[in-house]
This record gives structure tokens, C-alpha cells and sequence, in this order.
């Protein structure tokens, strides 16, 4: 049986790697692929909050503004500077979209891209 969030938010991109809860920046899924990436475990993954993942070398403020300008788009791409579990730096270029479900609010990630960071 697929999670419920999961099937809604393929109803608008037609792969998803996660899901953010935006009320608390809490990762509520992660794919396959998210999860190999960020070199996280599932409980560990969801565990973790947006911000947490963000490389805190980059201006907080700069990507604080520009997630609130893609969360008021609702629709898009976007590049997001992360760091994985290891510290390894990685930029993803991904699209979201932003939804309803169940009286909350969600980010949904596809990644389109990875580039490591030296």
C-alpha cells in the first residue's frame, strides 16, 4: 500500500525523492534515491529538518528568502547547497511543488541533478 502524501504529491510531479512538511520544516518521506544520496537511513532521514541538511557555510538569510520566495510560487526549480551525512557538499537542482493534504502544507522534491562539491 503506497503513503497516502506520497500518492498526492505524485499527482503533480510524476517522481518525488521527498517530502518536506512545511509547518516544521520536517522531512515526512525520502525515495531511494534521496536516501543514497544523503547517505541517511530512512528514521534517521526523517528525523532531520530542511534546514538541517543546508550547508551552513552558504547566508542563511539568502536561502531563508529564497525558500519562502519557491514556497509562494508554489511550482518550480530550484538549486539547494546540502550537505550529506558525511559532510560531503552537493548541490542539487531539483523541481518542487507545493500542496495540500489533510489540513498541512508540503514541499515535494524531485531531484533533476547532483553535483558534488569538492
Amino acid at each position: 500500500m503506497d503513503n497516502p502524501i506520497v500518492v498526492e504529491a505524485k499527482k503533480y510531479l510524476d517522481k518525488v525523492d521527498f517530502i518536506v512538511d512545511l509547518f516544521d520544516n520536517s522531512f515526512t518521506w525520502g525515495g531511494e534515491d534521496i536516501l543514497r544520496l544523503s547517505e541517511y537511513t530512512l528514521e534517521e532521514f526523517m528525523q532531520r529538518r530542511l534546514f538541517d541538511t543546508l550547508d551552513k557555510s552558504v547566508d542563511q538569510e539568502v536561502i531563508r528568502k529564497k525558500l519562502a520566495e519557491d514556497i509562494a510560487k508554489k511550482h518550480g526549480e530550484t538549486i539547494v547547497f546540502c550537505n550529506t551525512k558525511a559532510g560531503t557538499k552537493v548541490n542539487l537542482t531539483m523541481e518542487f511543488h507545493v500542496f495540500e493534504f489533510d489540513k498541512g502544507w508540503y514541499m515535494a522534491g524531485k531531484i533533476l541533478k547532483t553535483e558534488r562539491v569538492a
